[in-house]
């Protein structure tokens, strides 16, 4: 596990992580031998790539064991999430499991990672001077841009109104006149408006949404 002052952190990115248990859920029902695992990944079981992937999986607290690989509850969870809110809810559960997002994120929970002081903010949590970070920097940068992306899908999920023509709840805009981005998909039907960020959970909720309207 990679480390900065005290804080120890993952050396994979949480999306490859979570493909690699989505293999050992699919493939191989949740457990499988370190070996066969490495075989599926067209990797060396005795490889340092593949050791990186095992440890990044495990310093996500995604996964446990050595001779046989075994799902934790996260990696359950996460590699079949039964709907939208639950694959949110895991994922961030995930990332505060670490202790150095954990209190990252606490300290500095609306971070843009375009911001230019952003390296202070590590420093500031971590301890460390700026040589040292630097050694590591592009990489942190890295695995925080990711992480604060699916923190921002996380806010937008749940900080929305509801749609109420069935028992399901639905993501709303909170500005309707808000320019539409590239990055954005829209749909306005009736007295319904959303707009979500342009990814496959998004695209699933707003199926949903026209599942239930169909039914009206």
């Amino acid at each position: 596990m990679n480390q900065i002052g005290n804080y120890k952190y993952p050396s994979i990115s949480l999306n490859r992580a979570i493909e690699i248990v989505k293999v050992i859920s699919f493939d191989f029902g949740g457990s499988i031998d370190r070996s066969k695992l490495a075989s599926k990944l067209n990797m060396s079981p005795t490889g340092g790539q593949f050791s990186k992937v095992i440890n990044g999986c495990k310093e996500w607290n995604l996964i446990l064991g050595r001779s046989e690989i075994n799902l934790t509850e996260f990696g359950v969870i996460v590699s079949n999430p039964q709907t939208i809110e639950e694959n949110h809810n895991i994922k961030y559960k995930i990332i505060r499991s670490v202790n150095l997002f954990n209190e990252f994120f606490n300290k500095f929970p609306q971070i843009d990672i375009r911001d230019p002081n952003f390296h202070i903010y590590i420093q500031q949590i971590t301890g460390v001077s700026r040589l040292e970070l630097d050694s590591q920097y592009k990489y942190l940068k890295t695995l925080f841009s990711e992480l604060i992306d699916i923190i921002n899908q996380n806010n937008s999920y749940f900080n929305t109104y509801n749609i109420s023509h069935t028992e399901s709840s639905y993501p709303l805009p909170n500005n309707n006149d808000e320019k539409i981005e590239n990055n954005y998909i829209e749909i306005k039907f009736r007295d319904v408006s959303v707009r979500l960020p342009d990814n496959n959970d998004s695209v699933d909720a707003i199926i949903s949404l026209l599942r239930a309207h169909k039914k009206i």
